[in-house]
């Protein structure tokens, strides 16, 4: 099992569901979190994970294209 793989199985619950918290936290301002500010928190963080997505992405190609030989380890 790959490195990304381990950690990505690792954390993207733990950074989910902080997220999720977070945002809730915000939904609610300054009343009680309720399920409604819950759901609405977990609902935007699960919109902000394929923009996540998207920038790890083009930060791994940018690394890959900066590493010396990388077209070579086929």
């Amino acid at each position: 099992m790959s490195g990304q793989c381990l950690c990505g199985a690792s954390f993207g619950p733990l950074v989910t569901g902080s997220l999720s918290d977070r945002l809730a936290r915000a939904a609610a301002a300054s009343g009680p979190i309720n399920e409604a500010a819950r759901a609405l928190g977990l609902r935007e963080a699960m919109y902000l994970l394929p923009a996540f997505a998207v920038v790890l992405a083009v930060v791994l190609q940018a690394g890959a294209r900066a590493m010396p030989g990388s077209h070579d380890a086929g």
